[in-house]
């Protein structure tokens, strides 16, 4: 299964939902782009562009920049299918690493 498309954030064992709610709908989203694939998200205060390579057995490996509440943040990541889930961890510049569960935009 692809995971190209606009993935909503339901829980993080590091957030509570008032965080993740906080701005909006929290969500993860993203696209190929040749050999590519790019992608924003928007997870409580934090907003970033990603790009990584072509989604490989259901994973991806990415980096992304982007703020949180207005701070610059940059780091990498992974983006993982886990059955209709998909789990995405974003490990910051200065070692902090965060985790959220996503489902599928319908």
């Amino acid at each position: 299964m692809s995971l190209a498309g606009t993935w909503i954030v339901v829980a993080s064992p590091d957030f509570n939902d008032a965080y993740l709610h906080m701005a909006g709908q929290s969500y993860v989203r993203l696209e190929p782009n040749g050999n590519a694939t790019r992608g924003q998200f928007y997870i409580g205060l934090q907003t970033g562009e990603i790009y990584g390579g072509s989604d490989q057995h259901d994973q991806l490996s990415f980096s992304f920049a982007g703020s949180d509440e207005m701070e610059p943040i940059e780091g990498d990541g992974t983006a993982e299918l886990q059955g209709e889930r998909l789990l995405v961890t974003l490990t910051y510049q200065h070692g902090d690493e965060f985790t959220f569960v996503c489902e599928r935009q319908t």
